[in-house]
């Protein structure tokens, strides 16, 4: 399943591009497609539901942070130390957070930034109320801090992993990516009109720079951990296995 697009304008709210206002957690099309999920993750490019029994969730998550979240009629899940409610991920109804932020409980989260909190924007649409010791996590916090939360439904865990990736990489990674797909447009149109191929040499050179450049990012940047499904993970494994050794012979 794609992902559905976000509307970012409309903070601090996770509502899709389609919709006019936000759909609830706990009841509705977001409940039904969350009790067919393994998982349900969230970050910039959108709301992914994996549906299907190979969406599980693979067993070392490895960069990722995680914590403990149970199932709230609040938001996506809830946090709780004890009998106290502690943090919200994607709360509905109006998103409230303390104007001091020194006696909130530390978790993870609240570890990766400086100051508890990684939504930097004055427009965030939250509101600051006093005496509050609940901080929630919303859509500011996943365009400001580039995060990417996966919520495991099955064991009410939080996963979170904030992106890394360079300007400059993405724009390579643009480029590569075009170039890739008019080789492969090519090889189709020749083998189609019978024709033999005219950029054998410039197309292993490609070869070449993905396969190193894909190795640079799993030692460099942990790309394999960012994977969360086991079975891409293993199609992962393959594929490079498959291009490494077309490089080479």
């Amino acid at each position: 399943m794609p992902y559905a697009v976000i509307d970012h304008s409309v903070m601090p709210h996770i509502v899709l591009s389609d919709q006019r206002e936000q759909l609830p957690w706990h009841h509705g099309p977001h409940f039904t497609s969350r009790l067919a999920a393994g998982y349900t993750r969230v970050n910039d490019f959108g709301l992914l539901f994996g549906r299907t029994r190979s969406s599980r969730l693979r067993a070392d998550m490895r960069v990722w942070h995680f914590e403990e979240c149970g199932v709230s009629v609040e938001a996506l899940c809830e946090q709780r130390a004890g009998d106290r409610s502690q943090m919200l991920f994607l709360p509905q109804g109006a998103v409230e957070i303390p104007e001091d932020f020194a006696p909130l409980l530390q978790n993870s989260f609240s570890r990766a930034f400086p100051n508890g909190s990684s939504c930097m924007n004055s427009h965030s649409g939250r509101v600051a109320t006093q005496h509050d010791e609940r901080y929630e996590v919303s859509l500011c916090d996943l365009v400001d801090g580039r995060l990417d939360l996966v919520y495991d439904n099955d064991a009410c865990r939080m996963y979170c992993h904030q992106d890394q990736t360079g300007l400059a990489t993405k724009i390579f990674v643009s480029v590569l990516s075009v170039y890739i797909v008019s080789c492969v447009t090519e090889n189709i149109k020749n083998i189609v009109s019978n024709k033999p191929g005219g950029r054998a040499r410039n197309q292993h050179a490609v070869l070449v720079c993905t396969v190193l450049f894909v190795a640079f990012e799993l030692w460099q940047h942990h790309l394999a951990a960012c994977i969360v499904k086991q079975s891409e993970l293993n199609l992962f494994y393959v594929l490079y296995a498959y291009v490494t050794l077309e490089c080479l012979l």
